[in-house]
């Protein structure tokens, strides 16, 4: 993820359960912003904003569950989440929503 430029990323979106949760991620654009949404969140470690984040995502498999797995780590800054699901968006600031109710519908169908 070091190829995108980061300059900032903070836990922007979680519900009340913390199953879902949205990394915003800032460049020097100051127009395009992403997000990491990942959900059906199982663990979580560090603080919610870090600055100069080098994220590394891996897959696993759960031996439990016999399920896949994703883990978002950052070393330097000791975050560490894991989920059974992981998306990544990138755009401007406008094509989103503030709230996960409205967060990508016009870009995603859930159904």
């Amino acid at each position: 993820m070091g190829a995108l430029n980061i300059i900032r990323a903070q836990i922007w979106l979680f519900d009340i359960s913390h199953k879902r949760i949205a990394i915003r991620f800032y460049f020097n654009e100051n127009d395009k912003i992403a997000y990491i949404i990942m959900v059906n969140c199982e663990y979580i470690q560090g603080f919610f904003s870090v600055d100069n984040p080098t994220f590394s995502i891996s897959q696993f498999l759960n031996n439990v569950s016999l399920e896949n797995m994703y883990k978002i780590i950052d070393e330097n800054n000791n975050f560490e989440l894991i989920s059974r699901g992981i998306v990544f968006v990138k755009g401007k600031e406008s094509e989103f929503g503030d709230n996960f109710d409205e967060f990508l519908m016009d870009k995603v169908n859930f159904k």
